[in-house]
C-alpha cells in the first residue's frame, strides 16, 4: 500500500512497456514528407528506433553513423524497419526534420513531433531502442547513440536471429 501511495504522491504514471522485456506502447507518428508509421502495423518486425532533437549536435553527429552501421545494414532484411523520431516537439517541423536528414544522411523514415514517444517509453532524445517480433521492448539505450550503436547492433541481430515459434 505504501508503494502506491508513493507513486500517487511523486506524481508518476506507469505505463506499460517502459522496460526491457515489456510490450512497447503502441504508437502513430506523422512523418516528415507526408504519411504516417503507426508500431502495431510493424507485427512481426524488429523495429529500430531512433529518438533525436532535430538540431542536436549530438544527434546530427551519430546520425551518419546510425544509418551506415545500423540501417544500411539490416535495411535489406524484410523482417525489420526503422523510424527515426524528432522528440523536440517545440521546433519539430518539415523544414526542421528535412534539414536534419539533409546533415546526417539519413534515409529511413523520420517522424515530426514524437515527443509523445519518448515520454510513454520513459526515454530521451538521442537515445536507441529496438523493439522485437513480438511487439517487446528488446533494447534501450541509457547513453548518448553515438555510444549505443554497438550494442543496437547485437540487440537487432539477436531479434532478427528468433525463432519463431508455431502453436
Amino acid at each position: 500500500m505504501l508503494l502506491s501511495v508513493c507513486f500517487v504522491f511523486s506524481g508518476q504514471v506507469m505505463l506499460p512497456g517502459q522496460d526491457v522485456g515489456n510490450p512497447g506502447p503502441d504508437f502513430t507518428v506523422s512523418l516528415q514528407g507526408g504519411g504516417t508509421y503507426n508500431l502495431a502495423d510493424q507485427a512481426g518486425k524488429v523495429v529500430f528506433v531512433y529518438l533525436f532533437g532535430n538540431t542536436c549536435p549530438f544527434c546530427i553527429g551519430s546520425g551518419p553513423s546510425i544509418e551506415s552501421t545500423i540501417y544500411q545494414a539490416f535495411k535489406g532484411n524484410s523482417d525489420f524497419t526503422a523510424i527515426g523520431l524528432d522528440t523536440w516537439n517545440s521546433s519539430s517541423n518539415e523544414s526542421s526534420v528535412s534539414s536534419f536528414r539533409n546533415k546526417t544522411g539519413i534515409t529511413f523514415p523520420l517522424a515530426i513531433k514524437a515527443g509523445s514517444v519518448a515520454s510513454d517509453y520513459e526515454t530521451t532524445y538521442d537515445r536507441i531502442m529496438v523493439i522485437d517480433k513480438h511487439g517487446k521492448l528488446f533494447h534501450k539505450g541509457i547513453v548518448a547513440a553515438g555510444n549505443d550503436i554497438n550494442n543496437a547492433v547485437t540487440a537487432i541481430t539477436q531479434s532478427l536471429a528468433e525463432i519463431v515459434e508455431v502453436d
